[in-house]
């Protein structure tokens, strides 16, 4: 299992943003920083987004059915709220604003509660799961990083492990019904948040004692560890 580094993701939305294309630029920033499933994301209406509290609801997952986009429940049919920072407030004000723009340049009214994902000049068609995960991959290509759409999910989890949070809360950020599942998926980044930690109380309770002694090869590996889990 892997996932793009920081720089990469930072790289792939500030290239949308260049590209015109706001819709993928969001996409990929909700991708980082929720760790929703593209289905969940295609699904996100403003209705969904709580601007007082900066929460996001994920109730609905978008497939394609026979030909048709088609809303259902989340992969394991709860909804959860998912906080963001005012960084990606912030960003989805603009996304938001850029569409109201988009729909009065072309006379028409948005729809009640368009989607967030939309190309449709008035909101009401959502971004269908198969073409974001496409247009990413382009983005990508062109760019030479090696990653695909999902592998955001795992940055979003790996990222916040190695940040030091709990495994119960980035499960709920997950959509993870069972903590015990993202301890099975990402043992490789609790690992090295492991390592990371007997280096700070090693160093504190017994460095004093012992003149200040060197890490092993086991823990002078940690670093890269965390590294990769980033």
């Amino acid at each position: 299992m892997s996932a793009p580094a920081v720089a990469d993701v930072q790289r792939l939305i500030s290239a949308a943003e260049a590209d015109g294309d706001p819709v993928v630029a969001i996409a990929i920033a909700l991708g980082a920083v929720t760790g929703a499933r593209r289905g969940e994301l295609c699904a996100l209406r403003w209705s969904d987004v709580d601007w007082g509290r900066r929460l996001i609801t994920i109730a609905r997952s978008l497939t394609v059915i026979r030909a048709q986009p088609t809303e259902g429940p989340t992969k394991t049919h709860q909804r959860r709220d998912i906080a963001i920072d005012p960084a990606m407030a912030a960003l989805l004000t603009a996304r938001r604003e850029q569409q109201e723009q988009y729909a009065a340049s072309v006379g028409v009214e948005l729809v009640k509660d368009p989607y967030v994902l939309s190309r449709s000049s008035d909101g009401s068609a959502p971004c269908l799961p198969d073409g974001l995960s496409l247009a990413y991959a382009r983005l990508a290509k062109r760019l030479e990083i090696v990653t695909h759409f999902h592998e955001l999910r795992h940055f979003s989890a790996t990222t916040a492990i190695a940040a030091g949070s709990d495994v119960r809360t980035v499960a709920g950020r997950l959509g993870h019904a069972d903590p015990a599942l993202t301890l099975r998926v990402y043992a490789h980044a609790l690992e090295a948040r492991d390592r990371e930690l007997a280096n700070v109380l090693g160093t504190v309770v017994l460095g004093p004692m012992n003149g200040g002694a060197q890490p092993d090869e086991a823990d002078q590996a940690a670093p890269s560890q965390l590294e990769s889990a980033w």
